[in-house]
């Protein structure tokens, strides 16, 4: 499935999967929970993930319960890569080992 303004993608991780060549992913307001594992970003380019203002309620929350981390970059560290989030909301990560949550 090919994600664009007319045929979104289903799920986050479903367009970061897809991003090409510094992408801006935009995400619709709203409260997200049930993300039932990290967000894999294996990606070898930059990419951005925004939350859409919409005027009424401009959060893009996502509540992950304690379940796991928001993101998992799989890259080798030499990779210079630049991730940006821009008016997302995470809280209640989770981490078991090494760094973030």
């Amino acid at each position: 499935q090919n994600c664009s303004s007319v045929n979104p993608c289903s799920t986050l991780q479903g367009a970061i999967s897809r991003a090409r060549g510094g992408v801006v992913i935009l995400v619709h307001p709203g409260l997200y929970t049930g993300v039932e594992q990290s967000i894999l970003l294996k990606t070898q380019t930059n990419i951005s993930i925004q939350c859409v203002p919409t005027g009424v309620n401009d959060s893009c929350i996502f509540d992950l319960k304690g379940k796991n981390r928001f993101l998992t970059r799989n890259a080798f560290p030499e990779e210079n890569i630049f991730i940006e989030l821009i008016g997302l909301v995470v809280k209640n990560g989770y981490v078991s080992e090494e760094n973030g949550g």
